[in-house]
C-alpha cells in the first residue's frame, strides 16, 4: 500500500491566480487569459549608425532622439545604456511634455538601479498626463520593491493604490492585475 500523494499547491499556485484574476475579470475559462509580449529584436550596428545620423541630422527632432535611444536601451549593453541615457534625456529636454520618452526613461533608470530617478521620471510622466496607466503601474512596481526591500511604512499600501489606478485606466492590461494578485497572496 502507498502513501496517498499529497497535492502541492505552491507548484500551482501561479496558475490558480491567473484563473482567479481572469474569473474576476469576466473572461471565461476557453478564453486566453494571458498575453505574451514578444521583445523587438535586438538592433544590429547598421541600424543604430541610420539611427544616430538621423538623430544628428534632426538636431531639434525629439523624435530621432528617442527613437535612437530606444534603440541603444535594447541593445543592453553599459555604454549603449549610457549613450541611451544621453540621447533620451536629450529628446525629453526638447519635448519635457512627451510622457512616452520620460517612461522610456525610467524604465532605463530602473534597470540601471537608480529607483529614485525612475520614480521621478513617472511622477513627471503623471504632471503630463494624470490618465497614464503605465505611469501608475511602474511606481505600483517600485512601491512594491520599497516594501520588499526596506519594509518601508506605507509603500504596501502605496503600492496597491498605485495599481488600482492603472487597472481602472486601462483595465485589459495584465501588469496592474498581476501586482494587485501578488498583494492579494
Amino acid at each position: 500500500i502507498r502513501p496517498a500523494r499529497r497535492f502541492n499547491s505552491g507548484r500551482f499556485a501561479p496558475f490558480l491566480l491567473v484563473g482567479a484574476l481572469c474569473l474576476g475579470a469576466g473572461l471565461r475559462p476557453g478564453l486566453v487569459c494571458a498575453q505574451v509580449e514578444l521583445a523587438a529584436p535586438r538592433p544590429n550596428s547598421d541600424e543604430l549608425t541610420r539611427l544616430k545620423h538621423a538623430a544628428e541630422a534632426a538636431p531639434n527632432d525629439p523624435r530621432a532622439w528617442g527613437n535612437y535611444g530606444r534603440a541603444l536601451m535594447a541593445r543592453d549593453d553599459l555604454e549603449d545604456r549610457l549613450l541611451a541615457s544621453k540621447a533620451v534625456r536629450r529628446a525629453i529636454a526638447l519635448a519635457p511634455n512627451d510622457v512616452d520618452l520620460r517612461l522610456a526613461l525610467a524604465d532605463l533608470y530602473f534597470r540601471q538601479g537608480y529607483f529614485t530617478l525612475s520614480r521621478r521620471q513617472l511622477l513627471a510622466a503623471l504632471k503630463n498626463d494624470k490618465d497614464s496607466a503605465p505611469s501608475y503601474a511602474r511606481l505600483g512596481r517600485l512601491a512594491f520593491r520599497d516594501w520588499c526591500k526596506y519594509q518601508r511604512r506605507g509603500s504596501f499600501e502605496a503600492a496597491r493604490k498605485y495599481w488600482q489606478n492603472a487597472a481602472r485606466r486601462a483595465p485589459t492590461d495584465s501588469d496592474p492585475w498581476l501586482g494587485l494578485g501578488v498583494l492579494a497572496l
